[in-house]
């Protein structure tokens, strides 16, 4: 095997293969487009990590279209890959730390745009390697280009704004944050009235120029901590690969807001260095777990 394991003092690498269901290309989008809409959200992914110098970089180990026919409901899509074997193999042989299946089961009725494993207990268990699952919807990626980070996101521990959340973080600092007056919203928050989502994580450390108004708050809304606390445990789920092979097509993503309209305020943590030993697995690798959606 080669190592594919890459993380630095400057660096944390998070490698994700992403299937997309047939349906996705028959539900009226081409496979080009499906390509392009996870290629924009890849690289809007990447650009949330400049802006706030988390020093994280999401890369696309393998990418390909997964018979899979939906059934209107994103659970039966979470156990579909969850059992599949041959998709475990080829997370394996890529080194891909996680995995994203696009379906179109929301365009059947269902609710909502994504369904991940949410991580909530502190501290953060490596186990987690396990159940690297998540679902978005095609429809809505193609819309909202956040999709794979807010996932990502969910994984490490981060949650929605504290006003629209169950409340019940063990972290109590894991929460986004939603402008008091609707101005903007954070990552993993809610959209509020016309609020702005804007490319960051809650934190301590910006501001919204306009207002002044904190995008977050150290004892609540800190979720860029959060996020640099546990990205290093993901770069390290799966440290080795058969085929090294990575999609670089990303286009550069230009940040939805200028740059004067985020003004950083404080200084940035630094990332935690991801421990190198593999985790003993569960005696099941995949037992049944609970999700959480947004």
């Amino acid at each position: 095997n080669n190592n594919r394991f890459l993380q630095t003092e400057n660096e944390t690498v998070i490698d994700i293969a992403v299937f997309y269901s047939n349906m996705t290309v028959s539900n009226g989008q081409y496979e080009d487009v499906v390509k392009a809409d996870i290629l924009t959200s890849l690289s809007f992914s990447n650009q949330v990590s400049k802006n706030q110098n988390l020093n994280i970089k999401f890369r696309i180990v393998y990418w390909d279209l997964y018979e899979y026919n939906e059934t209107g409901d994103a659970k039966d899509a979470k156990d579909f890959i969850q059992s599949d074997t041959n998709i475990n193999s080829i997370r394996n042989a890529y080194g891909a730390d996680l995995i994203y299946f696009i379906t179109s089961d929301r365009q059947l009725g269902y609710e909502y745009c994504s369904y991940g494993n949410y991580y909530n207990p502190e501290p953060y268990d490596i186990t987690l390697r396990f159940y690297p699952f998540m679902i978005i919807d095609a429809g809505c990626i193609a819309i909202y280009p956040q999709m794979i980070i807010v996932r990502f996101g969910y994984h490490v521990g981060c949650t929605s704004d504290y006003e629209n959340s169950s409340k019940n973080q063990v972290v109590t600092y894991s929460y986004g944050y939603q402008s008091n007056n609707c101005d903007f919203d954070t990552i993993m928050a809610y959209t509020c009235d016309d609020s702005v989502d804007i490319p960051y994580f809650s934190s301590p450390d910006y501001k919204w120029a306009k207002t002044g108004e904190v995008i977050g708050s150290e004892m609540v809304a800190n979720c860029a901590r959060v996020v640099k606390e546990n990205a290093g445990f993901v770069a390290s789920y799966i440290l080795t690969a058969d085929i090294i092979e990575t999609i670089t097509q990303a286009p550069a993503m230009t940040p939805e807001l200028s740059s004067s309209l985020i003004v950083e305020i404080g200084d940035t943590l630094a990332p935690t260095v991801a421990p190198t030993a593999s985790p003993t697995p569960p005696t099941t690798p995949y037992p049944t777990f609970d999700f959480i959606w947004d």
